[in-house]
């Protein structure tokens, strides 16, 4: 098992330098996140259920007791939801808005 995971990640990685010399850096740098996910599932994989796992098992972390309440995580989406909107507004607001009309001053000046 751990030789075909290591045959897979060489493979990915082997791909990731052809395609780097392509004129456009798009595929490789997906090739390259996929290795790096398949890296962290791996590694995630082989630690289950431990999210940190101890010298003694009695005393390691497991998802189990790492677990919130499904109150806590209601409560915590109930909070990103508006939250990311408010960072999508913000983000337009400053890359669509503020940012070109600054570079275009710029430019003008130069």
């Amino acid at each position: 098992m751990g030789s075909c995971i290591s045959d897979r990640l060489f493979s990915r990685n082997l791909c990731i330098v052809f395609l780097a010399q392509a004129p456009y850096g798009g595929p490789a740098f997906l090739t390259s996140a996929l290795s790096l996910y398949a890296m962290i599932c791996s590694a995630a994989a082989g630690l289950y259920p431990y999210v940190l796992p101890a010298s003694n098992p009695q005393h390691g972390l497991t998802i189990y007791r790492a677990a919130s309440a499904s109150e806590s995580m209601t409560l915590a989406l109930l909070w990103w939801i508006p939250g990311m909107v408010l960072v999508g507004i913000y983000t337009y607001f400053v890359y669509g808005k503020i940012l070109p009309t600054r570079l275009s001053l710029a430019h003008e000046e130069h």
